[in-house]
């Protein structure tokens, strides 16, 4: 007991001499720390919005531009696909037509995406350092290819029997990946286990008159065999990206509104979402680091849609890892790599407020 009444006044006495010492010694709240730094990647000639889809570990980034048209952003389906890197942004060329986006780049330096030809049609293309990324056509079908490994592995999509269906590229192969009674399938991640991610629209029944889109579902692809994702309760559900330990991450509607959301182990797990907003997680890396977006879901005056990372179960707005003078206002984070470089998509003030420019963060311990 004397023990204990001995503490009460040491502690009683800490206290009082911290409430007398002066202002300037007394503990501050320190201010959110600059984790990132910002890289404004520019835009092609003619082109006043710029989006950023991939970026790996040597700071190359892939994306599209495109010239603003009103309403909205503009019409993406004109966008000219680039490569950025150190410090440059360059235009890569397309197989005959005008227009084409770069959606995946590789560790080489490689990219994927898709280009149209003379007579607009899109096909799934890549583009090869070593070929000084002259486009390669993976197929004659219109499609897509959404992600690409470092051995040349690429997932995608094409259409075929008038439907968007499930494909990877190997060693000069194309293969299915979906199921035959798939409705529709689209795959937007791949790891180097042999796993892949999208979503399928299922066979529609007897009842339904048509398959709609409103019945997309997560699917992973492994070893010959097509799984459903669980889901949060909600009618829809997408998986955009899957790294090495088989962690996926995506969306997936609940009975209140969509939610970002991580896969692992067979469970789903919705991430941490701020209040009145709805969430979608687009890529995570190696060490389980998630980027996404945010939006507010009252489309009111000073509407909102923030660029957001999901770390150790919590959840930042990459606004506030980055220096409050920037002059930028992150909106989506589209893909992180390995090393932790970021890209995504925003709105700087040295540019008109209707048109996105893509962005590359880069950590300060980097």
């Amino acid at each position: 007991m004397k023990h204990q009444n001995q503490t009460r006044k040491i502690a009683l006495g800490l206290s009082l001499a911290i409430m007398l010492l002066p202002w300037s010694a007394q503990p501050q709240i320190s201010p959110p720390v600059v984790q990132y730094t910002i890289t404004d990647l520019g835009t092609l000639a003619d082109c006043d919005v710029t989006l950023a889809s991939s970026v790996n570990d040597s700071g190359s980034v892939a994306g599209y531009a495109y010239t603003f048209v009103p309403p909205g952003h503009g019409n993406s389906l004109l966008s000219r696909p680039f490569l950025w890197q150190s410090g440059t942004l360059a235009e890569l060329p397309k197989v005959g037509g005008m227009y084409g986006q770069a959606l995946a780049i590789n560790a080489k330096g490689d990219l994927a995406g898709y280009a149209e030809t003379v007579k607009y049609a899109q096909r799934p293309v890549t583009w090869s350092r070593a070929n000084k990324f002259e486009p390669t056509m993976l197929s004659e079908l219109p499609g897509r290819v959404t992600c690409l490994l470092d051995d040349g592995t690429a997932g995608g999509w094409i259409v075929g029997n008038k439907t968007k269906q499930a494909v990877m590229w190997k060693e000069g192969a194309m293969s299915l990946i979906g199921s035959p009674l798939n409705f529709e399938s689209v795959c937007n991640g791949i790891n180097d286990r042999g796993a892949s991610v999208g979503s399928f629209i299922p066979e529609r029944k007897p009842s339904q008159p048509v398959s709609s889109w409103w019945d997309r579902h997560a699917v992973m692809w492994k070893d010959g065999r097509q799984f459903a994702l669980p889901e949060l309760g909600g009618a829809m559900s997408e998986c955009s990206a899957i790294n090495e330990a088989e962690q996926a991450v995506g969306w997936a509607d609940t009975k209140t509104g969509r939610n970002a959301c991580l896969w692992q182990n067979g469970k789903v797990a919705a991430l941490p979402t701020l209040q009145g907003y709805k969430s979608e997680a687009h890529s995570i890396n190696r060490s389980g680091t998630i980027v996404g977006e945010s939006m507010e879901t009252a489309k009111k005056e000073g509407w909102r849609w923030l660029a957001c990372l999901w770390r150790d179960g919590k959840m930042h707005d990459l606004n506030a890892l980055v220096s409050a003078d920037s002059g930028w206002k992150l909106s989506v984070a589209t893909h992180i790599c390995d090393t932790g470089l970021i890209v995504g998509y925003g709105h700087s003030e040295k540019y008109p407020t209707h048109t996105w420019r893509a962005f590359l963060l880069t950590p300060v311990s980097r």
